[in-house]
């Protein structure tokens, strides 16, 4: 090595140094925009993560009150088969297309031959 340095002599030396000293600033450079745009970049990952979760949040919120909602109507409607045809309310509940909500006891009074009803739907009820 000395023999190339003696031989090339010190400006070649110190245009080597120059040259390698003006790479680094460069390579420092390019590594602070890199660093500067990869904090920018997750932030931004941050911030739309952050919002999906809110989303995400209020989706589930809203699954469980129309599931709420749904159950309501289901009731409501079945209320109003029970109220408007005895028989009918009590042979789909029977047969399991509708939850059995009112004891078919209650519909004894208003339901001719409640009797045989009862006999065909023992064991069927959905509880």
């Amino acid at each position: 090595m000395k023999e190339i340095a003696s031989v090339a002599g010190p400006r070649s030396w110190i245009f080597a140094y120059l040259h390698g000293r003006s790479g680094l600033e460069e390579t420092r450079e390019e590594l602070e925009e890199f660093q500067s745009g990869s904090r920018e970049l997750e932030a931004e990952l941050e911030a739309q993560l952050e919002q999906a979760e809110g989303r995400c949040s209020e989706y589930k919120s809203q699954m469980n009150r129309l599931a709420l909602e749904n159950e309501s109507l289901k009731e409501t409607i079945l209320r109003a088969i029970l109220s408007s045809d005895p028989v009918l309310g009590l042979a789909l509940s029977c047969a399991g297309l509708l939850p059995c909500a009112i004891s078919p006891s209650n519909l004894l009074p208003r339901v001719p031959a409640y009797h045989l009803l009862d006999r065909a739907c023992q064991g069927k009820r959905v509880q």
